[in-house]
């Protein structure tokens, strides 16, 4: 077996981590509504990576060119599929365990 496994785990970590610093600067500045948008500059925020991937996902939000918010819906309904996705594989994984097991 190669280690693929550990490096998934390890760059999902990594984009976790990214993604939550991400939104850690709106909410610290309070760019949660479309009235209340900031600018990268000030959110100390390059326009790349994993910000990109959040506008396409729909959690940052572009309201005039270059203004930006946290839409916390979106981040919830994200955060919502991520489990239901991690409880899902676990649950396969118990199944599988629990077949072996008893085939064994």
């Amino acid at each position: 077996m190669s280690g693929g496994g550990g490096t998934a785990a390890i760059l999902g970590v990594i984009a976790a981590k990214r993604r939550e610093d991400i939104f850690r600067r709106f909410r610290e500045r309070a760019a949660l509504s479309a009235s209340s948008a900031l600018t990268l500059e000030e959110l100390s925020l390059p326009k790349r990576g994993m910000f990109r991937m959040q506008t396409l996902k729909g959690a940052v939000v572009e309201v005039d060119v270059g203004r930006y918010y946290l839409d916390e819906d979106v981040v919830e309904r994200q955060q919502q599929i991520r489990r239901f996705v991690v409880l899902g594989l676990l649950g396969l994984m118990a199944v599988a365990l629990l077949f072996f097991w008893l085939a064994g």
